[in-house]
This record gives structure tokens, sequence and C-alpha cells, in this order.
């Protein structure tokens, strides 16, 4: 959230919804809410994105209505904390009968200056727990942090590490939560004036629960309990009382602790605390029993009893209790509330003295020298209980006021609470009637007006006051009622000119110097003011001295008046705009006195004025007028850029070296010719920072000192291959490994092929190079697969006799032999490039209309795509970074190119692109500066920062939803959902072949959604079927309810596709993904199903299931094989024999897939169209269904289709287990 202050009077919430959207100029995004106080003139704006309010901070000063506001971060947690007691929980409170896991721990012993968001990144660090924070509160009264994680195991791993953070210990231990009540809040920070209806109205309006009751505390504390009807969100609360004040006030609110103890009045002066504890403690007595402390405060006639059971405290509450002949009133006592408020009223309280001191000197003296008129104010006072002390000197200004209520005043309580408003009041009413006006003169002329001055003629003695400054300052200040203060004012102004002219006639020139601070006389001189006097008044001498801060004047007595009038004209336009707190070496940089020559000439050319000032290191630019002033500043942000270089523990070690220093002495004296100011910064923390005079420039230095780190920086990396592969290149391939070996030596590259991977040791620039090498050299080794699944076939494979026969074969035939069992899980680690490039993917995603957005780390020249994006400069001189590495590899051409292209036509401004050729890069375009065009199809995000790419990462979550690859959060509901298609692989490329038709039916024919294991069916339109069936399936839940959902569903989809005269349907291994249905559950189930339909639906049109499983996803293509194997086995069928197959996909069983085949249908090569006629056989498939679609849809695309139902329900498995792009689960359609 941002809150606005100094908003102008004519703002409006839309206008402030519009101009904080304006990304262009001062937003930062788009605007989810805005509350808007007319009477403060602030405003609370909330965003829908966070980063936006670091975005508008960047920008400030803001200019609004052109006028210059106050804008800062508004943090709805920073005081909406859990005010959690430091004591034991209550062991009868908290037992429910089973152990809840603790997943929440307390951190103490931070640095003041310590963020939220520092506690909360450190802990999901891999210093902390390296896991997800769930939730993070302050507590405010403990100084702690209250950080609860997701699982149990992250506490663990917490709690077994020491911790530091910003330098500071700290102090960590397990936080065991005391039991809270579902349906009360404690509200604070009302105001005085706040009613009970007020606050039950305000919570209803904003919450929208009922209240049942408000409990208040002391009258002095502002704060109350809230009970409300149902049990509540208290971080809903919380937020909605942030966007909200309640005459004038946040409220701030919390969670209420169960309370074991209860508040006693109204007993005898003769009962005694060992009486109460015994009454209380006597359930035949009282009721209720177990005391365990009591607390009697006969100052204020109460006693505050604690019991072991809070079940007590709340039955000693219902029942009535009379001691020594007294009723007592019991009420509940809650610790965060304090002592409640007695309906009888506490004791009496005297009130303080009201010291006033923001009233008018001159005024004061005037009502107390004004014999009527003090009188007067007395009387009015004396009637409000209140009694007035005024000052004994008259340049004081304090009034004290005291107050004269008694307890033995009639509605004395009722009198106290307004007393100091009254007062304040009454004495305003006076004050508010007296006016001021202040007559300047020169120093000469003071004697001969203090002379005349005793003469004048005053007609109303009491009604006015005249005060003298004496000279330097030589002021006459008249104060009083309107009318006499005009008449003695006139009377002042005509012996000030009279003297004056006196003055003026005898012709001497006098001088007189005028104090001003140091921005207000540098806006003087720049403005030309001098000059202007000289041309107004001839003689006139003005001296400017800014050390002394004085600004001189020398001339006619009356010319000086004059002049010093128009000066404070002047002076009274003068507008700020701040900028904002800097970082001292910012502020060191901008005070080099070339520095300040470069802003100044800028100013200078805009025709601009600006004077900045420096306090804290904090800027504040000055300048004739907002407008004029926020331009002042954008100037100088422009002239001081200050960039962070990116620094990783590798490359810290460089930065004393010989070699760097020549490096950044190199850059320095390069831009030093340019006339471009630099200072390149190392900090003791290895923290590189960059300040320069101009933005281009400051981006080029950035990239040099990157390219000496890409250049000079050297990492060591090992690339897995599968155990096999290694082997046969140390046995079968050693000349090629040595002469590799020796190459790459000769370029400072080093590469070992061991046995549990290859090293490759070098600069950036080297390892991709080297990879490059490796891919090529295991390209060479070919690579088959043989099933052995005939009878005893594995069995003799694992016996001795078995493998000494293999290692005979492989020594003979020079290969390697290895079994499923012999390989790792690097089996499928080949180095995975796309396209070829040394690249490591990241993350893919999936735009709206089937475009991939791929986000990777590696060298972006490698990569095989027809456009290469590179952000250039103005210039288009490829100096350092990106640009001088496609320059390095594409060849001097491409730079070539961009130098014609500038010579002809200037330099590039904002927004503008070219496109040069590619030189001897594999694309077919380097565009600079702007992005390509619509038609692209898939996007690389591609950068060899470590931290470039998490943040590309980041923010591809954040805008496309969810990731390809499988690493992004599955949104998973409960309840309802609708047939909506959303951005995954699947669904974004059924929608883009099937077309836009395929979204319109679900809309149209399912508007209200459908519950989990329903059915929604639609046509296929572009797709090599009849019709789609979409569905959701629950979580997967341990009592195994969830696997009723997926039969349901799966006998739903059957009975569509015999229902509309289907011959085959399609359908993925569903919920194995993130729902978490067991694989070898839902295989079962899943063949179960269809047995169960077919022996049911003899005449079925249904003949052939498909289960399409991704053949990377090996444990889900084992469950089903094993499934089928138990069927077999169980059924005495004999296995089939898959070694005649054709030409086309090889995947695990032998299925494949016929490109061929224009049918659509995946079949057997041993199975016929008899055979598939006669009964419903599941069948197993393994290849990718991302690929099935495309390929299918390529080779029937103008060919007739038979009646298939393919399943829509994507499916994702488990993090990490493959990266090419698949079905996701849980997509609602």
């Amino acid at each position: 959230m941002l809150k606005v202050t100094k908003l102008p009077s004519d703002t409006t919430e839309d206008g402030l919804r519009f101009f904080f959207e304006n990304r262009r100029k001062f937003g930062g995004g788009d605007v989810q809410d805005v509350e808007y106080d007319e009477d403060t003139r602030t405003a609370i704006v909330t965003f829908e994105e966070d980063e936006a309010v670091d975005i508008v901070l960047q920008k400030i000063p803001i200019l609004f209505n052109k006028k210059v506001i106050n804008v800062e971060a508004h943090i709805v947690g920073a005081e909406s904390t859990t005010d959690v007691p430091e004591e034991e929980p209550d062991d009868s409170s908290q037992n429910t009968g089973e152990q809840v896991p603790i997943c929440s721990i307390e951190v103490r012993g931070m640095k003041e200056n310590t963020t939220q968001d520092t506690i909360m990144y450190y802990f999901e660090s891999k210093k902390g727990a390296k896991a997800d924070v769930e939730n993070i509160e302050f507590v405010e009264d403990k100084n702690m942090y209250v950080v609860t994680f997701e699982n149990e195991e992250a506490v663990e791993t917490v709690l077994s590490k020491s911790h530091i953070v910003d330098g500071a210990k700290l102090q960590v231990k397990r936080h065991v939560p005391l039991k809270r009540y579902p349906n009360k809040a404690l509200v604070k920070g009302f105001s005085p004036n706040t009613t009970e209806d007020g606050i039950i109205n305000f919570l209803e309006a904003r919450t929208k629960f009922d209240v049942e009751e408000v409990d208040f505390g002391d009258e002095d504390s502002g704060k109350a309990i809230v009970t409300f009807c149902e049990p509540i969100d208290i971080g809903g609360i919380q937020t909605a009382c942030k966007k909200k004040a309640l005459d004038g006030s946040y409220l701030t609110v919390q969670p209420v602790v169960v309370t074991n103890c209860i508040v006693v009045r109204g007993f005898s002066e003769k009962t005694t605390e060992s009486g109460l504890e015994y009454y209380f403690d006597n359930k035949r007595k009282s009721g209720v029993e177990g005391v365990a402390d009591v607390k009697m405060n006969r100052d204020e006639d109460y006693c505050v009893i604690y019991f072991e059971n809070p079940e007590d405290a709340l039955l000693a509450c219902k029942r009535s209790h009379t001691i020594d002949n007294c009723t007592l009133k019991v009420q509940v006592f809650y610790d965060c509330l304090g002592v409640p408020a007695d309906t009888e009223g506490p004791k009496f309280k005297p009130l303080l003295p009201l010291v006033i001191t923001d009233i008018d000197k001159y005024k004061i003296h005037f009502l107390k020298n004004s014999a009527h008129k003090k009188v007067k104010l007395e009387k009015q006072l004396e009637k409000s209980h209140s009694k007035i002390t005024w000052p004994v000197s008259p340049q004081e200004n304090k009034i004290i006021v005291e107050c004269s209520i008694t307890k033995e005043t009639e509605d004395c309580r009722q009198l106290t609470k307004t007393w100091e408003k009254d007062t304040r009041m009454h004495i305003d009413s006076f004050v508010n009637l007296l006016v001021t006006e202040i007559h300047s003169t020169l120093q000469e002329a003071w004697g001969p007006v203090m002379q005349k001055l005793r003469e004048i003629h005053i007609s109303d003695p009491d009604g006015v006051t005249i005060n003298l400054e004496n000279p330097p300052t030589c002021e006459i200040i008249i104060t009083g009622l309107f009318d006499p203060v005009k008449e003695v004012s006139n009377e002042v102004k005509r012996i000030i000119y009279e003297v004056s002219e006196d003055l003026d006639r005898k012709n001497q020139l006098v001088q007189e110097e005028v104090s001003l601070k140091r921005h207000q006389l540098f806006i003087l001189s720049f403005s030309q003011f001098s000059n202007k006097i000289r041309q107004e008044f001839g003689q006139m001498e003005i001296k400017i001295d800014t050390k002394k801060h004085v600004i001189a004047f020398s001339g006619i007595s009356g010319n000086i008046s004059k002049a010093k009038v128009t000066m404070y004209e002047t002076l009274s336009n003068i507008a700020s705009a701040p900028l904002g707190k800097k970082s001292p070496g910012y502020i060191q940089f901008l005070k080099k006195q070339e520095v300040k020559k470069s802003i100044a000439a800028k100013l200078k050319s805009s025709g601009l004025i600006g004077v900045w000032e420096i306090q804290n290191n904090s800027i504040l630019m000055y300048s004739m007028s907002d407008e004029e002033a926020v331009a002042a500043a954008d100037i100088l942000k422009d002239c001081v850029v200050e960039v962070k270089v990116d620094v990783d523990n590798v490359q810290k070690s460089m930065l004393n070296s010989q070699k760097w220093k020549q490096h950044v002495q190199a850059i320095q004296n390069e831009f030093e010719r340019k006339s471009v100011i630099v200072e390149i910064v190392t900090n003791q923390q290895c923290q590189i920072t960059v300040y320069c005079n101009t933005q281009g420039e400051a981006g080029q230095i950035k990239e040099k000192l990157q390219d000496f780190f890409l250049t000079n920086t050297e990492k060591e990396i090992t690339i897995d291959l599968p155990p096999s592969q290694l082997k046969f290149l140390q046995e079968e391939m050693k000349d090629d490994v040595e002469n590799l070996e020796k190459d790459l030596r000769k370029r400072n590259i080093i590469v070992a092929v061991k046995s549990d991977g290859i090293l490759v040791k070098g600069n950036a620039e080297g390892i991709k190079d080297a990879e490059d090498e490796v891919e090529t050299l295991v390209q060479k080794i070919y690579k088959t697969k043989h099933s052995m699944d005939k009878p005893g076939l594995q069995e003799l494979m694992n016996n001795n006799q078995g493998k000494t026969k293999l290692k005979q074969v492989s020594k003979q035939a020079g290969v390697v032999i290895s079994s499923d069992s012999d390989e790792d899980e690097r089996s499928s680690g080949q180095i995975r490039r796309r396209g070829g490039a040394g690249a490591d993917e990241r993350a893919v995603y999936c735009g709206a209309g089937g475009q991939e957005v791929i986000v990777v780390k590696g060298d972006i020249t490698g990569l095989d795509v027809d456009v290469i994006v590179n952000a250039a400069n103005k210039d288009l001189a490829h100096s350092g970074g990106l640009a001088k590495v496609l320059v390095n590899k594409g060849g001097k051409g491409i730079q070539d190119e961009c130098d014609q292209y500038i010579s002809h036509h200037g330099q590039l401004s904002e927004g503008e692109c070219f496109g040069s050729g590619p030189g001897t890069l594999r694309c077919q375009m380097i565009v600079h500066a702007v992005g390509p065009g619509s038609t692209v199809q898939r996007v690389y995000l591609c950068d060899v920062n470590e931290n470039s790419v998490d943040l590309f990462v980041k923010a591809g979550d954040k805008i496309f939803g969810k990731r390809e690859d499988g690493r992004g959060k599955t949104p998973s509901g409960a309840g309802y959902s609708g047939p909506t298609a959303k951005p995954g692989a699947v669904s974004a490329a059924l929608l883009k072949v099937g077309g836009q038709a395929l979204q319109d039916e679900c809309k149209q024919n399912y508007p209200q959604g459908i519950g989990y294991g329903e059915v929604a069916v639609t046509s296929g339109y572009n797709l090599p079927c009849s019709y789609v069936c979409h569905g959701s399936l629950d979580q997967w839940r341990k009592d195994g309810s969830s696997i009723k959902i997926l039969e349901k569903f799966i006998d739903g989809c059957l009975q569509e596709a015999d229902s509309n005269g289907c011959r085959s349907i399609a359908l993925p291994a569903m919920g194995t993904g993130k729902l978490g249905y067991p694989r070898d559950i839902v295989a079962k189930h899943m063949y179960t199903s269809v047995e169960q339909f077919a022996s049911q639906n003899q005449s079925s049109n249904v003949t052939e299931v498909l289960f399409v499983l991704y053949d990377k996803d090996h444990q889900t293509v084992k469950a089903f094989e094993d499934e089928e194997q138990n069927r077999q086995r169980s059924s005495g069928r004999q296995e089939r024999d898959y070694s005649q197959q054709p030409t086309g996909y090889q995947g695990r069983r032998g299925w494949y897939l016929n490109d061929a085949d224009n049918t659509g249908v995946m079949k057997s090569d041993d199975s016929s169209d008899d055979e598939v006629t006669n009964a419903i056989e599941p069948r197993m498939r393994a290849f990718n269904p991302y690929d099935l679609i495309k390929k299918k849809v390529i080779s029937n695309r103008d060919q007739e289709m038979p009646k298939t139902a393919p399943f829509r329900s994507p499916t994702s498995q488990d993090e990490d287990e493959y990266t090419r792009p698949r079905p996701s689960e849980g997509q609602r359609f």
C-alpha cells in the first residue's frame, strides 16, 4: 500500500486512481483500491502488485495536479501484530486430545533496522530453513517475530543452527501458541470520542460480521475487546481496518488469548484479599475452585483473581456472589485489555493543566494588557472550570490553564471528557477576533519613526497594542481588534513614509543587510534579482554573500524598502521537491565540483533554476514553482547515476588483484576522454558501485565490469552423463577424449572424463565451448534399447553366468552393455540443451496463444533461434556486455552495419530499434533495442547471471501463472469448478489446434462449471477427434475417498464415448502429479474401471481405451507396466512378441506411435481390427502427449477422422522429474 499526503484540494479518488496507474509518468501499475480522506487530504492507495509501491517511490519527487505531494509506503502488518504473552500455555486449555505439530518459531535479538522482509528471506534461504515461510508477524510488545513454516521439519532445521542477520546473532526458539478466542478481537487506537455504537457500526460495515458486545478497558487505555457472533478471520479484519479510519484514527486489531482470571468489584472495606481467595476457592460457596493467584488494588477498589482452569473464570462471571453483605460485581479480566471500565464510573482523577504554546505572542500580550478582554475571557473560562495563568514576559507565548473540576463537581466525569476541548474553544474564540499587522523600516529611520510614533493619538487604547522589535529587526507590530488596528496601522504607514521622504530629500544613501537562507540567496542570484532591482531603482546596489548568508542593499532608503518588498514576494514563490534519502556514496559524488558544474550546465540549457540542499543524506530541490522543482530534480537524478554491480563469492577474490585495478583505471581513463565523470567504488564488503553523470554511459561501464568477471573468473562444473556413456568414453573412445583434452588445454580449459561425470574447469566462455565439444563427442555414441520382457531373460542377465557373457560380448564388439538397474538418476541426464545451446532451462511457460516462453541460464549466442534481441545504447556502440559478445562471436560486420546506419540516420531514440545481420551467428537477425513481432512462437529469456535468471523465473511465475516444466504451483480447488481453459501446455495446444470455438462451447454449455468427478463434453472442432471430455479431481485423501471420484469420472467418460458412438478413447494417468494420487492405485483402478464398464456394457461401441503416459515419467510408466503384468499373470495371458516393430516411436514395452496411420488411433503391431471390435482392451502408451497432439493433427489435417474422444484433464508430475513441456494437473476446464 501507498500513503499519500499533502494532496491538492481538488483531488478525487478517480483522479488518484488514474494517476497512479500511469506507469509512463509517476504510477506503479494497476490500482486495486483508493481510500481518500478529504478532511486530512490523505489517501491510501492499494495496488494489485506489491512491486508497484517500490516503483512509485523510485520516482519521487512526484507532481500531482501541478503540486508536489508526499508519498510513503503504508505497511498494513507493521502494527497489526499478534500480542502473544511470554508465559507458558495453559495445558488445560490447549489439550485437544491429539498432538498438534508446532511449525512456528520465535525470533529475537535482531537490529532495529532489520526489516520483516529480511527476516523472511533469510529463513527461506539455505542458511535458514531452506523452506517456504507460510506467515510472519511482528509481536511489538515482545519485540520479536513469529515465523511459521509449512512443516515441522523446517523448524527442526532452524533450531539446529545458529543464525546471524545484519551482524546480530538471533535468539530462536520454538513458538508454542496460546489458545485464542475464535470470535473475539482486541481493538486499539480509537479516538477518546469514539462511542460503542461507533465501533460496532464501523466493524460491521468493514468486516461483514455481526458484533455481539464491546468491552472497554480503562478510559485512558483506548482499548476494547469486541465479541462477534461467529468465528472471524483476524487477518481480514486487520487489513480492512488499515484502509479506513474511524473518527480520524486507524484501528489496530489483534487476537485475544483465552483468559483464566476475573476482576471483582463492590466488596466492602473490611473484605480482605484472603477472604476473596478462600471464597472463590470454595466450590460449595462460589461454584468454582482452583484459585491460582489474587491481586487486590485498594486504591482503585478492585481485585483480580486468577484460576487454574479458564472455564472456572467464565463460570464465576455467570453466578451471583455475596461477601460481607455486599453483592460483588464480577467480570472477565483480559491481560491485554487491563481493568475494564466500571459502569458506576472509576475513581475521579484530577486533570493535568493544559499548556498552550501555539498562540501568537503578540495576541497573548494584547489579551493580558486589555482590561476589558482579559476580564471577559477569565470569566468565561471560570464558567468552564478553568483558571488561566498569563506569561510573565512579553516574549513568552505559553499559557497555562488549570482545571478546577473536583470529584464533588456535578457530572465531574462527563465534564472532564470535554474540558480540554471546551477550554481551547473559548480561548480560540477570543484569539480569532484579533488581527496583527507588521511594519518594517530602515535602521536609519528607526529613531525618527519612534519619535513621531509617541505623538500619535489612539481613539480606542483598550482595543489595540503596539509592540516594537528594535534594530536590527526594526519592526512595529500592531495587535488588537480589527478597527483600532486599522486606524493605528494607517498612522504608522504615514509616519514611515514621511520619515523615508525626509531621508530621501536629504539625499542620504543608506546600507542594510538582510539574513536569508542559503537556497534563497542562490535562487535570487540565479533569477537575476539584482539586475531587475537596478533597472527599476537606478542607483541601487545589491550584493549577495552566500558564505555569510546575507544580501546587502545600498541606496536611497525608500527604494531599499520597496526592493525588500519585491525580494520577499519573490521568496514567497519558492517551491521544493524532495528526492528522498540517498547513499553516502551518492552524496559524496554529488558534492564533486565537476558534477555540480555538469548539473548546473544541464539546468541552464533547460532554462530552469534549481538549488539543492543536503541534510542527513536527504536531498531537497528548490525552484520557483512545483513544476520547475520536479523538473530540476529529474535533471539531478539524470546527472548523478548510481549503478550496483553484482559480485558473487568467487568473483570477490579478484577485486584485490592488480589486473582488476588496471581494468578499472582503463575504464575511468576511457570515459574521462569522453568528458564523462566516472567513479567506481568497491567497499569493504566487496560490493561494487558505479557513479556516473550520464545514464547511458553508466550502463556501458557496468557491462565492461561484468565482462571482466566473465572473462577472468574461473569456474568448475561437472557434466552428468549415464554411467554407460562415461564408461564407453573411457574404454572405447580414449583417443577422441585425449585429443579433446589436448585441444581444450591449449585454450586454458581443463577437461577430465571420470567415472562419475566429466569435469570442466575454465572461464565462462571456455566452459561453454567445452560443453559444445563434449556434446559433439557424445553424439557420436550410438545407443539402442532392447526389451527384457521374455520369460526368464531378466533373471539370466542378472546372474553371474549372464554377466560374464555380457562382458565377453562387450569386449568383442567394442560396446558397453548395461541394464536399467545399472543406470542411476543420470540415465536421462544427457547434456540437455535446446537448439544445441549450452543452456540450462529453468522454467517453461505457455502464453494464451500457445507461444512458449522459456527462462534459460546460459550463453544467448548459442541458442538456435531466428532472432536475438540486444539491449543497445543510442549510438549502437557495442563496446560491452552482450553487445560486445555478439560482435566478438558474430564478427566485426555487425558493428560496421550499425555504424553505417547511425551515420545516415543519426542516434536512435528511446523505443526505436534497428535490425542488423547476424554475421557468423546461427540466427537470422539481431534486433537492437526492441523485441520481435507478434508472429514469434518461442522467446528465450537468457542471462549468464544466476540472480538475473532467478528474477526471470519469479516474474514468469507471477505473469504466466503456471510453468510447463512442472515446477510451478498447480491450482487445485475444492467444490465447484468450471471448464475454463487456462494456459497449461496441453490445454493451450488443444485450444490452439482446436480453435477458439472449443473454449466458447465450454463457456456456453457450462456457465456455472462442473463438480469433481463430473464430465463436460464439447466437440473436437479442428482436433483429430469427435469429442473432448473435460473434468477435474479433488486432492488425494488418505481415507481413499478420492479414488471414488476418479472411478466416477472414468466411467462418465466411457459412458459419454459410448453414447456418442465413439470407437476409442484416450485417458492420461489422472491425479498422479500435484494432487498426490499414488501411481499404483491409479493404475489399478483405471484398469478396473475399464473392465467393469466392459462387463456391464458388452455391446458397447467403445472397443479401444488408450492409457496415455509421459515416457520420461518412469515411475508412472512402471506402475502401469506392473499392473498390466499382474493382470496378465492372473489371467494366464501370454506376453505379445514385440520383436517386429515398424518405423516410429520406440517406447517401453514396444508400443509405438505410427505417424502414417490416418485413423489417428494408436495400435499395437500385433493387434488387428478384428481384435479390437470383439472386446474393450485397455492399452498403455508411453510417449509425450504434447507431441501427440501436434503430430496427429499435422498428419491428419485434411483427412476423415474416426470418432475418438480424448480426455482433457492434464496431469502434472512431481517437481523436476522432467523438463520437457507436459500436461499439468488440477486445471479446471
